[in-house]
């Protein structure tokens, strides 16, 4: 359940559920989120709506404050019309209790919508004189609190409901207790379903929705009216004859953001999905490339490694042996029987069980730069060298990517000198 937060001087009041465009402004931090137009400017913790400076005259002043950002009224794709509900509170003060005016407006414009020219005094910077009573050439849905009686107005003082026109298609009397400067405060809600615009104002110390000095509704498709995307705020005006108009608070809710964000989340989770899909086949077929790939170099290592062991086994003398031997020889390349460590690798003690045989095992770091290449010529070479004064290759191994080499061991210590090299 969405609320509206209390002002200082306010009774609290519940709003429908679901609420997703909501704004709460007390203007006596910052007015970041207004924009200011006219005449209209921030003062002392309120919007002046119209000139207020004791150096500059107060007369033919016009001036509007809209929310920064545009709110959506209708959703094209879908049809749907908003339910809104705007809470404010005002004060018109009279600085001669016979001549004053204008009056303020809360109203819905398309975004971006400008102060028309010549629209001060009775058009309340809503309306220029030439078209203010030309229902077609306007686009502007406004509620007034008229405090001066124009040609057009049924009465002095009224709340009024204007659709395109300076001439209101609704209007109700209201008390004179804004000559005093005393707090209003007026609730506008909007019925997507009854198409009901409605107005409660109120002089109540303590002020509740829905129940108020006057109220006012009219029946108006605002879809017809105005487009989806509108400007919301304030506009106020003075003639020939001037008052103070402030605005000292205001909040808005709107819930048409909700179900069209549905729209846009469906979209969103389309995309998504799409994307996620994609991913992972794009995943799959780069795993089955990478694995064909080591697949055929492993057929190509198998080869070679098969023409490596017909080779050595052609000759004579050195023999292979498997790595589960070695392995076993040396207890898993212990690093207790670890002899040394060269450039190309470790050089491990081991004892071949099967002849009770004493070696030194050289294995070829995977880090090294002896490779296969080096790896085979080693093997050849030494394999056909016999000298007093060098060590015996026994025999080979290449299994599981490794590269070893089983010499004789000499127990005087010279190993290092020949192996290690």
């Amino acid at each position: 359940m969405a609320f509206f937060k209390p002002f200082s001087h306010l009774q609290a009041q519940t709003l429908p559920s679901l609420l997703i465009h909501i704004f709460l402004l007390l203007f006596n931090t910052n007015t970041k989120d207004i924009n200011f137009q006219g005449d209209a400017f921030p003062s002392g913790g309120v919007i002046q709506l119209t000139k207020n400076q004791v150096d500059d005259s107060l007369t033919e002043s016009a001036g509007r404050a809209t929310y920064f950002q545009p709110v959506r009224l209708w959703d094209s794709s879908t049809g749907r019309l908003t339910d809104f509900t705007t809470h404010f509170s005002f004060v018109m003060k009279a600085l001669n209790d016979t001549y004053y005016g204008d009056g303020i407006s809360f109203f819905l414009a398309p975004f971006g919508s400008e102060i028309p020219n010549n629209s001060t005094g009775g058009y309340l910077a809503l309306f220029s004189s030439e078209t203010a009573l030309n229902a077609s050439k306007n686009k502007i849905v406004a509620v007034e609190f008229d405090s001066h009686e124009n040609e057009w107005d049924p009465r002095p003082d009224h709340v009024g409901i204007n659709v395109n026109s300076i001439a209101s298609v609704a209007n109700v009397s209201w008390k004179t207790t804004m000559k005093n400067g005393s707090v209003a405060n007026a609730w506008v809600t909007y019925n997507s379903t009854t198409r009901n615009l409605s107005v409660f104002l109120t002089y109540s110390e303590n002020p509740v929705y829905n129940v108020g000095d006057c109220s006012v509704s009219y029946i108006v498709n605002l879809k017809d009216v105005l487009p989806e995307l509108v400007s919301v705020g304030f506009s106020a005006a003075t003639g020939y004859w001037v008052e103070i108009h402030n605005i000292l608070s205001w909040s808005f809710s709107s819930t048409l953001e909700i179900n069209s964000n549905k729209e846009a989340q469906k979209k969103l989770r389309l995309g998504i999905g799409l994307g996620a899909g994609f991913g992972l086949l794009s995943c799959g077929l780069g795993l089955f490339w990478f694995m064909s790939w080591r697949k055929r170099v492993n057929k190509i290592d198998e080869a070679y490694d098969m023409s490596m062991d017909d080779e050595f086994d052609k000759g004579t003398g050195p023999r292979r042996f498997t790595y589960r031997e070695l392995s076993r020889a040396t207890n898993n390349f212990s690093e207790g029987g670890k002899l040394g460590e060269g450039g190309f690798g470790g050089v491990y003690k081991g004892l071949l069980s099967e002849s009770n045989t004493e070696v030194a095992v050289k294995r070829v770091s995977r880090g090294s730069k002896q490779g296969k290449k080096e790896y085979v010529a080693e093997v050849r070479i030494i394999s056909r060298l016999r000298h007093r004064n060098l060590v015996q290759l026994i025999g080979w191994c290449h299994e599981q990517s490794e590269f070893l080499l089983i010499y004789e061991i000499m127990p005087n210590g010279s190993l290092d000198s020949i192996c290690l090299e």
